[in-house]
């Protein structure tokens, strides 16, 4: 009666088995409390015969295991949601300890082509591009010692294939059930972003380079006010970008003029 009913099968089957296979022999299972509440508990028994093989009785010794079995059962949900939510995003997750990769979750596999059986005894900063390793390197063991580097920076790896992406991290410390401290990090791919950026540089430059080579007035207007003007703008109105900073566009026009050019 001290078992609730769903179970009381299971739990007269292991006597069952447990006399006719006599063992010491331990397992779990949950009780009904006097006051009709479950506990879960844990217990060894030993079957005790006579002289002629006859059973005699079981002998137990059972402990309340009740705050464990919660705690662990909290702990399967923490992890199925923290697997169910890293399995599910964009970002490239992993963990690190001692320097290794203990967890990584899908999309880092994918970042990266690599799994974590190919990282698990390398040290995390094997992938990094060489102009970057020992600037990630430093940053990461500073963590692991309880230091507080940057949160967030970008660096170039180097993926399974052979190529190279760049990834804007951000990472923190954190301990976790066995103790240890560990690194937690984010990585997104922003290597379009970069191309986009080196693109715009090299147009910009191009820009500059014609803008100050010509001898054609050349200016950039932007909220009314001017933001660039040439050498040859300078040269031939007499105005630097000192003067016109604190003037509108049309300040320097001839007022015969100056409301068809506003």
């Amino acid at each position: 009666d001290l078992v609730p009913e769903k179970e009381r099968n299971a739990v007269a089957q292991l006597y069952r088995n447990l006399a006719e296979q006599p063992r010491k022999f331990s397992y779990e299972h949950k009780v009904v409390t006097k006051d009709g509440k479950i506990h879960w508990f844990f217990w060894i028994d030993v079957p005790i015969f006579d002289d002629g093989g006859r059973l005699l009785e079981f002998q137990s010794v059972g402990h309340d295991i009740t705050k464990q079995r919660l705690a662990q059962t909290a702990l399967a949900e923490s992890e199925k949601k923290f697997r169910t939510l890293m399995g599910s995003t964009a970002a490239a997750i992993y963990l690190i300890q001692d320097n290794n990769f203990v967890y990584i979750n899908p999309a880092f596999e994918k970042l990266t082509g690599y799994t974590l059986a190919e990282l698990a005894h390398i040290p995390f900063w094997n992938f990094i591009h060489p102009d970057f390793r020992e600037m990630v390197k430093e940053k990461g063991i500073r963590r692991q010692q309880g230091d507080e580097p940057p949160e967030r920076y970008e660096f170039k790896i180097i993926i399974k294939n052979g190529k190279e992406k760049w990834v804007e991290l951000s990472a923190a410390s954190l301990t976790i059930q066995n103790n240890k401290l560990t690194i937690m990090g984010s990585m997104f791919d922003i290597t379009e972003r970069k191309h986009t950026e080196e693109a715009l540089r090299l147009s910009e430059d191009k820009f500059r380079a014609l803008a100050e080579s010509t001898s054609t007035i050349i200016f950039l207007i932007q909220n009314e006010k001017f933001t660039y003007i040439n050498p040859a703008f300078q040269r031939d109105t007499g105005y630097n970008m000192e003067d016109l900073a604190s003037m509108k566009f049309w300040d320097f026009i001839h007022p015969d003029h100056r409301e068809l050019v506003k």
